[in-house]
């Protein structure tokens, strides 16, 4: 007598990766450069991507850090990404101060390793002296002993 048994391990042993989405970025980081302080500069973009097999689900997409308020973001992504699927971000500066500007756009989603995080940075320069001729007076005093002196500048 011959019995024959035959057990299975649920799944037909595909042995694939489990379901789970991958959020990928494009870049990491957009440098702004140099701009004039108070204009704005031309969007630079940055692609999410869901590179895995599972949906992603974005919670929430946010500019943060010290000079937040100097960058500003406009988006295509919806609050669930299917997996192959991307989305733009398009990010613009605008200094309202001198000097270097940072900050950071941040992607919390259901993905290992959430936060995504992309730093932003640039640099605000005052605008030129208009061309011109100006009269800047200094005075210098010592005591009761005043002197004062009137300069010619001119700026072309």
């Amino acid at each position: 007598l011959v019995v024959g048994i035959w057990a299975a391990c649920g799944g037909g042993g595909g042995g694939g990766p489990a379901p789970a989405p991958i959020a990928s970025l494009s870049t990491t980081s957009l440098s702004f450069g140099q701009l004039a302080l108070n204009s704005t500069s031309a969007a630079q973009s940055v692609t999410l991507t869901n590179s895995g097999n599972a949906l992603l689900s974005i919670s929430s997409l946010y500019l943060g850090g010290v000079n937040s308020a100097d960058f500003a973001q406009t988006n295509t992504c919806a609050s669930s990404e299917t997996a192959g699927a991307n989305c733009a971000i398009s990010v613009m500066f605008r200094p309202t101060g001198a000097g270097a500007r940072s900050a950071a756009l941040f992607i919390a989603d259901n993905a290992g390793g959430s936060l995504q995080t992309v730093s932003l940075t640039g640099t605000g320069v005052p605008p030129p002296t208009p061309a011109g001729t100006y009269f800047p007076s200094v005075t210098a005093s010592s005591g009761a002993d005043s002197h004062s002196v009137t300069l010619t500048v001119t700026v072309q």
